[in-house]
């Protein structure tokens, strides 16, 4: 809308936004990639996201702590925290350029590990944080990376530091710590499908990095978690016919777990609502 000089406007509804403004200018982008920039607030809830293309940016109504992250079609992210607070307008430029990489293999006790997600963080907050997901062989790859000291945190609780510089190899062995097991019904005994399993680690990592890893029941009623740090976790299986089941158990190697669950309805857990729940661990 365009005013003249003078000119009054009636019966426009106008809607004031409280708290501060982010802008800046977005670089580094191919033509085909696109960035999503979102705001969560301290509880992680997502206020606000929107999507850009290179050039500048402006997102406003910011309550004071948040947390910004700008997604790349590429799958990397910079995030910026404002966890102490803020109550002025800033800037943050998110330049997506840089050409190091990083690679390799990650494995356990010499074996591929697959679907396990890794966060590389740089030292330097103005550089871009990168996740990535090994392949079915073990393989990890990273591009478009800044050099410099990094640390890259799996999402099963293991932490290591690295230099990158120019096309950087790091491969991860962890122990043989694991999870495996199944969800039966405790009536018929049958394997129940559907559903996830959720791993959270009982206490804090000396770095401060949270340990919480979910995993799908597969069709047969089996999961497995692999790569796992040692120590206790609290776990539990969700179903969308089946109240939550909760457990402890203390990780120190290959554990394995039965998990059951009872409905009302003897079809484990098609339908009906269950009557009876018990979490069972066997070693």
């Amino acid at each position: 809308m365009t005013l003249k000089d003078g000119e009054r406007l009636s019966e426009i509804d106008l809607t004031v936004q409280p708290g501060w403004s982010v802008s800046g200018t977005i670089s580094g982008l191919r033509s085909t990639e696109h960035v999503v920039i979102g705001v969560k607030d301290s509880e992680s809830q997502v206020l606000t996201r929107k999507r850009f293309k290179n050039g500048p940016y402006t997102m406003h109504g910011l309550p004071s702590t948040v947390t910004i992250l700008a997604h790349a079609s590429s799958g990397h992210t910079f995030l910026k925290e404002f966890r102490d607070g803020n109550k002025q307008d800033s800037i943050i430029d998110f330049r997506f350029d840089a050409e190091s990489t990083l690679s390799g293999w990650m494995t356990s006790g010499g074996e591929p590990l697959r679907d396990i997600s890794l966060q590389i963080v740089p030292d330097n907050s103005a550089a871009l944080t990168a996740n990535v997901i090994t392949t079915e062989s073990g393989r990890y790859e990273a591009g478009r990376l800044s050099d410099g000291r990094h640390t890259v945190h799996t999402d099963t609780g293991h932490s290591f530091e690295v230099e990158i510089n120019g096309n950087t190899a790091f491969d991860i062995e962890v122990p043989k710590n694991s999870l495996s097991g199944i969800v039966r019904g405790e009536r018929t005994r049958n394997p129940i499908g559907a559903g996830r399993v959720t791993l959270v680690m009982s206490g804090t990592l000396e770095d401060k990095h949270p340990v919480e890893i979910i995993r799908r029941v597969g069709s047969d009623g089996t999961f497995l978690f692999e790569g796992l740090v040692s120590g206790d976790y609290d776990i539990s299986i969700e179903h969308p016919h089946a109240e939550t089941v909760t457990g402890r158990i203390n990780i120190s190697g290959p554990e394995t777990v039965e998990m059951e669950v009872q409905c009302a309805n003897t079809q484990d857990c098609l339908e009906g609502s269950p009557e009876d729940r018990r979490f069972a661990v066997s070693n």
